[in-house]
């Protein structure tokens, strides 16, 4: 499938454009709380923006994120159900995007958990004479094992997810001389400025990898408990040059995530 990175890019000396976040992953957790919970979550999600695609050594970065996920358990007939949403990206190009799923501890002592979650969302923005709106809709398999055996102070865990993302975009940026790699505007009125428009679509996949300390978890009030993750992400990103979408190519990330859990008692 086309495949396409749209914004503004980094310049070779004077800085840079972002326009497009493309979180890795939810970053949201597998376990459930299996009683009415509220997660509330400020993370620096892994990731990649579409306008680094268009440049001559596009990279992954953090991407600013706040969720929030309400677990209503009991109150429905399907066990684990999760829905939320997250707002994603600097000010300015901020996307608010829905987030549903299912979520399963397995076996008699819970140390295996598995999610099953969807997504999607629009953005579009502009700065510095570059613009883009894109919408993207995509699923994660996630999966989170704890190390040790519950305890209501301090638990280890090791979590996993693999997401894949259909993309369809369209944007305008400016070019070097050369017409090949994007980068800022020099100067916005002058209309000699190379630049190029582009559109197409396509499927990303990414993996992403983390360790968590849960704490306080397993209590009876209504504080739930707290999580702090370190992420690693890893995937495949758009490329453009020159306007013309060639190979994907690939990209590597890290990330970190703070969450605290509210709800009914036990």
């Amino acid at each position: 499938m086309r495949t396409l990175a749209v914004g503004a890019s980094l310049a070779a000396i004077a800085g840079c454009t972002t326009l497009g976040p493309i979180p890795a992953t939810t970053t949201v957790s597998a376990v459930p709380e299996q009683r009415p919970d509220v997660e509330v979550q400020l993370a620096a999600a892994p990731g990649y923006y579409l306008s680094s695609a268009v440049v001559e050594d596009p990279q992954g970065v953090a991407i600013a994120q706040l969720s929030a996920v309400f677990e209503p358990a009991r109150l429905v007939p399907v066990p684990g159900l999760i829905i939320g949403a997250r707002l994603i990206g600097p000010e300015g190009d901020t996307q608010l995007e829905p987030i549903v799923g299912v979520r399963r501890a397995l076996g008699a002592d819970r140390r295996v958990a598995l999610a099953g979650l969807a997504y999607g969302t629009h953005g579009e923005a502009s700065r510095d004479d570059a613009s883009y709106a894109a919408t993207r809709v995509g699923g994660e398999l996630a999966v989170d094992v704890r190390v040790l055996d519950e305890t209501r102070f301090a638990e280890l865990h090791v979590a996993g997810a693999l997401s894949a993302t259909w993309l369809s975009a369209e944007g305008s940026y400016c070019t070097d001389t050369e017409g090949t790699f994007g980068r800022m505007c020099p100067d916005p009125a002058d209309p000699a400025a190379p630049r190029v428009d582009a559109r197409a679509e396509g499927v990303y996949p990414a993996a992403t990898l983390g360790v968590a300390l849960d704490g306080f978890r397993h209590r009876d009030g209504p504080f739930h408990g707290a999580r702090l993750a370190i992420l690693v992400a890893g995937g495949w990103m758009p490329r453009v040059e020159g306007g013309e979408q060639t190979r994907g190519t690939l990209y590597g990330a890290l990330g970190a995530s703070l969450s605290l859990s509210f709800g009914a008692r036990e």
